[in-house]
């Protein structure tokens, strides 16, 4: 029987990494929209800059999004060939393992 996979490779490699860059892309849009609509608010000051805004948590280095964390109740939806869903990231988290290729968006609600 042969393995699925080489040595130390995943089935799967690389998904959590592609999320994360998507996250973090929307992530940098979302603080743009921020600071164009005044809703955030400093909430810590070292190598980075944190800001709390109306969607999470944005960590920042040199003016780009390092770090996110979503409110929980942020409603992110994910879009592929076969299907469309909607939920939190936990839930989208869930979802990534068997895709090769999706667009994950955010839902605002102003």
């Amino acid at each position: 029987m042969v393995s699925p996979f080489n040595g130390n490779e995943l089935p799967y490699p690389n998904k959590a990494v592609q999320l994360n860059e998507k996250v973090l892309a929307l992530a940098q849009d979302l603080l743009f929209d921020e600071l164009v609509h005044d809703t955030l608010l400093s909430c810590g000051d070292r190598i980075t800059n944190k800001f709390c805004g109306r969607f999470g948590v944005y960590e920042t280095f040199n003016g780009e999004v390092v770090s996110f964390q979503p409110q929980l109740t942020l409603i992110f939806t994910l879009i592929c060939d076969t299907f469309v869903i909607s939920g939190t990231l936990t839930t989208i988290k869930s979802m990534i393992d068997r895709l090769d290729d999706y667009a994950l968006l955010i839902n605002q609600y102003h």
